[in-house]
């Protein structure tokens, strides 16, 4: 990734709060509808179909010579109708739909058919250094320049501009929030010099290389190891494990310029590109205006060269054991086969559909295992991997106790040979089909709100994968005349077909040796997977079917008081229970409902003498069932419907997130009222939060970044035990019964507040939270909450790290105060993105000394006076010190001097750009409006003030607030280094 956006989630444990979702149709491990399988498009042409070019740009568009563009089938339905697609006599491939979501927006992507699989043996990394250096500079952009250009018309560099690089393929991204003339002539003109005139300024080429180092060492660690050791155990033989994206750090170092120039010359030919847009765009205007820029790109006359695509060597059983410290158990068991590249067609859907089925049906027997009491494994899940050219996998993966791993090992083989002798059942089938079909209706129901980003990215997938892109109607109508043909037949060549060629090849990693060193281990499980091929397997039992145990009431409860919020078009309702409802109608995603459910104190109301509680309690509840149904029921019954809940721990209250479709309402919400009123609470749920547990604890005995939610979260709330990693044994003390204790003090601390956006009537909304939520006894109140302190403590503190030993962080707290006011909530946005354009400036650009800078500021609602704006820095260890000194420069000039006027222009004008784009989402009004209003009045405010109080924030009074808020004596500094160096 060229430029890590803003809100990049670093790779750290889970935050505290965030959603897990209730297992139900959208449980976690729930089958999924596989992805089509995706092959890149090799010798920059696609070979299948008729000419459907749009023609009215003759002078510019391809000849009927040239090779047909779009893909088509001649047994499928013809592409989505909605897309111009046209060809630039260079051989450049654009395809262009019109869409209204988000309003007045547009998104653009250049795909280019290049990846790490073409480079040579002294290029490994240049795809990758290409995708960076394309922000560098060009013929017509100097350098430092496109920052200013992008943000000059509304685009958050980074946020809304960017790029990534896989093994076949580079695609830049620009997504404009306001799709002016002017906006797309300058994406366009961007686009077309990344195309084709990039410069590679020698300058800008060492820093660039530091900043892909330093992305390079930000991802080092046990993950990273274990990712590329299973890649070269499964695929062995082949090109992957030699080409990862990321590059050879020798290589990156030590690369001339001219190679990499010569590396994209070769590759960067229009012959090789796809260009695709969606948004509120007219097709012949942006054709015109694509041919004006791209067509003067060179077509060579010669072909770029193909790297020989090695299909893996074939193996039979084969096995491995990793020992790391930093990862909990696991065991992966693979297939590979050659991937034989085949034209779209009615034969290769079928199979698909076939192979899904099976998939999904497999799948759902691992859970069913793993739900036990006496469960081998934690969790299990199965998917496959393509590899263009080269392999097709099928890998089944399971979360595993270290002391178990034969039980494990032993459970897969045994499943696996029931599925192949005794294939699909009836109703297995019957499901998955259910599921699947599902699925394409809400595509097409979703179709008229779909976002252009999806729609762009879809473009770029389906030309990578060589598939037809069809309508969602004609997607639909297709599954209906495949259905037929999924029969048992089909289902056995499926699974013959999955679980072909080279394997099983299995992988076992440990945190520790048991038993013996990784070689010794590596032959006791090809024994223990011999000895289960031994024991006979019975047919799969038949799965019994059930009756959702939950319904809406049949009398609703009594409405106490009505009114209406005219401006914002929002109906609130307030009943005899005190449970407070809001509901918003909106049409920005159709066919879709989402809410939100408070209730409680939040973190605010944990005890403090019970560490642990809240991540048990978020574990029990979203995997835990419900009363009369366990979570394996809850995903049958919902498994083709859109229900899905989600529960956490905010700052102030416990939320259930809920979303479905309108006809569902009443039944997600009486799913709802049982979770609050019968939570299940079983331990089947509590492997996988122990599991969750070691993974964390495991994290932080071996990669930096981890020590954010460990000690650095306990220090900077002045070491409240409700914030940060509990200590490991406390933890695993908390028991359901605490859950349930803690669970029923909160339901009765405070009235429910139920917020309800999207595509809804906000009678039949009333209606269905009458029959349910309404229906719970009033809250008898409880003690007020311990608020944890508002200040952070100031000074410097050094932490120690046991991960890579190159790998440092540096973070920088100033204490600010609580969001109650928006407009000063707003400004110290802004001052926190005036230090992360400079901090990107300087330690990114510059000096090539980081890879993701973060600046964010966050306050309280709830505590007065709590807020922070926190700088977090992933930096080299041997500079980290030097790098210090030049933060800490950087923030006192920016607290002495203020921004300067243009720079302040570049941080607002991409907030005045998607001020539409926020106003147009339901995730706002949810979210950022309606949910906790009734608590936080002041959120109200905020949607009638949003353009005016961005209008309202000035040079002056931003300097105003850096001389207050990044004051030495605010401070708090944490340098997290590295246990031991060098």
């Amino acid at each position: 990734m060229a430029v890590p956006p803003r809100d990049r989630p670093t790779d750290r444990t889970r935050k505290a709060g965030a959603t897990r979702p209730l297992a139900v149709g959208g449980a976690p491990n729930a089958p999924r509808a596989r992805r089509p399988r995706r092959r890149a498009i090799d010798g920059g042409v696609l070979r299948s179909g008729v000419l459907a070019a749009s023609l009215w740009l003759a002078a510019t568009l391809a000849s009927a010579a040239e090779p047909a563009w779009p893909v088509r089938a001649p047994d499928l339905p013809a592409p989505d109708p909605r897309i111009t697609w046209g060809r630039l006599e260079n051989g450049l491939r654009f395809a262009i739909v019109p869409n209204a979501t988000p309003p007045g927006g547009a998104s653009l992507r250049l795909a280019v058919a290049v990846g790490s699989l073409d480079e040579g043996d002294d290029e490994r990394g240049l795809a990758h250094l290409v995708e960076h250096m394309a922000f560098r500079g060009s013929a017509r952009i100097p350098p430092g320049a496109l920052a200013p250009l992008l943000e000059r018309e509304g685009l958050a560099f980074g946020a809304d501009t960017n790029a990534r690089v896989d093994f076949a393929t580079t695609v830049f991204m620009v997504d404009l929030p306001r799709a002016t003339p002017s906006a797309l002539d300058t994406a366009l003109f961007v686009l077309a010099e990344t195309a084709g005139a990039l410069a590679f300024p020698e300058a800008e080429l060492e820093a660039e290389r530091g900043v892909v180092l330093a992305e390079a060492r930000l991802r080092s660690g046990p993950r990273q190891r274990a990712f590329e050791r299973s890649l070269a155990f499964r695929l062995a033989g082949t090109l992957v494990p030699e080409r990862l994206p990321i590059g050879d750090p020798e290589v990156i170092r030590g690369a001339p310029r001219e190679r990499l120039v010569a590396f994209y010359r070769r590759w960067y030919r229009p012959d090789r590109m796809i260009l695709a847009i969606a948004g509120e765009v007219d097709p012949i205007d942006i054709g015109a205006r694509i041919a004006a820029r791209f067509a003067a790109l060179p077509r060579p006359a010669e072909p770029a060269p193909e790297h020989a695509r090695r299909p893996p060597a074939p193996r039979g059983l084969a096995t491995t054991v990793a020992l790391e410290k930093g990862l909990p158990a696991s065991l992966v068991v693979s297939f590979s086969r050659p991937d034989v590249p085949r034209a779209d067609s009615r034969a290769r859907r079928a199979e698909e559909l076939a192979e899904l089925v099976v998939e999904h049906a497999f799948e759902r027997r691992l859970q069913r295992i793993a739900s036990r009491p006496d469960a081998p494994f934690a969790s299990a899940s199965m998917g496959t991997a393509s590899w263009p050219g080269i392999a097709e996998e099928t890998i089944l993966r399971a979360s595993i106790e270290p002391a178990r791993w034969r039980d494990a090992v032993a459970a897969l083989e045994r499943e696996l040979r029931r599925l192949r002798l005794y294939g699909v059942l009836a109703p297995e089938r019957d499901e998955a089909l259910a599921v699947r079909r599902a699925a394409l209706e809400e595509r097409l129901r979703s179709a008229a709100t779909r976002g252009s980003r999806a729609l762009a990215e879809a473009l770029v997938g389906a030309a990578r994968a060589g598939r037809v892109l069809l309508a969602p109607e004609a997607e639909l109508a297709l599954f209906d005349e495949l259905v037929p043909t999924v029969d048992e037949e089909a289902l056995r060549a499926a699974v013959a077909r999955l679980f072909a060629g080279s394997g099983p090849m299995i992988e076992l990693v440990l945190p520790e040796a048991s038993g013996g060193d990784e070689a010794r281990l590596s032959r006791a499980v090809e024994a223990a997977w011999r000895e289960s091929e031994t024991i006979a397997v019975d047919p799969p039992e038949p799965v019994a079917r059930v009756a959702l145990a939950y319904a809406p009431a049949e009398e609703p409860a009594p409405i106490r008081a009505r009114t209406r919020l005219e401006a914002l078009d929002v109906t609130s309702a307030t009943f005899a229970n005190g449970l407070r409802l809001d509901v918003k109608p909106t049409r920005f995603e159709a066919g879709s409902v989402r809410a939100l459910i408070r209730f409680g104190r939040g973190r605010l109301g944990l005890p403090l003498d019970r560490p642990g509680l809240d991540g048990l309690a978020e574990a029990l509840l979203a995997g835990g069932g419900l009363g009369r149904h366990d979570a394996q029921e809850l995903a049958r019954l919902f498994a083709a419907e859109r229900v899905r809940l989600g529960f956490s721990i905010r700052e102030d209250a416990c939320e259930l997130a809920l979303e479905t479709r309108p006809e569902k309402l009443a039944t997600a919400f009486a799913l709802a009222r049982a979770l609050l009123e019968d939570p299940g609470l079983r331990a089947e749920a509590l492997p996988a939060w122990r599991r969750r547990l070691e993974a964390a604890y495991r994290r932080l005995e071996t990669v930096a970044s981890a020590v954010l939610e460990g000690p650095v979260a306990r220090l900077v709330n002045g070491g409240d035990p409700r914030f940060g990693l509990p200590d490991r044994a406390a933890a695993e003390a908390r028991t359901p019964e605490e859950v349930r204790a803690w669970l029923r003090a909160e339901l009765a601390a405070e009235p429910l507040e139920v917020a309800i956006v999207g595509d809804v009537d906000p009678e039949r909304a009333i209606d269905a939270v009458a029959r349910t939520l309404a229906l719970l006894p009033a809250p008898a109140g409880g003690d007020p909450p311990v608020p944890p302190p508002a200040e952070i403590p100031r000074g410097s503190f050094e932490l120690a790290h046991d991960g890579p030993a190159e790998q440092a962080l540096l973070l920088l707290y100033h204490q600010t105060t609580d969001a109650r006011d928006p407009r000063l909530s707003l400004g110290l946005d802004l001052l926190a993105e005036l230090l992360d354009e400079r901090l990107r400036a300087l330690l990114r650009e510059r000096l090539g000394a980081t890879y993701a800078p973060s600046v964010s500021s966050s306050g309280s609602l709830s505590v007065p006076g709590r807020g922070r704006i926190a700088i977090q820095l992933d930096l080299p260890a041997a500079r980290v010190r030097e790098l210090r000194s030049l933060l800490v420069e950087l923030v006192d000039r920016l607290r002495a001097e203020g921004p300067s006027a243009e720079e302040l222009e570049r941080v607002l004008a991409p907030r005045r750009a998607r001020i539409p784009r926020i106003l147009a989402s339901n995730g706002f009004w949810l979210e950022g409006v309606l949910a906790g209003r009734h608590r936080h009045p002041q959120k109200l405010e905020r949607a009638l003030r949003l353009e005016a109080d961005l209008a309202s924030w000035t040079r002056e009074g931003l300097a105003e607030l850096a001389r207050i808020y990044l004051a030495p004596e605010r401070r708090l500094e944490i340098l997290v280094l590295p246990r031991v160096q060098g």
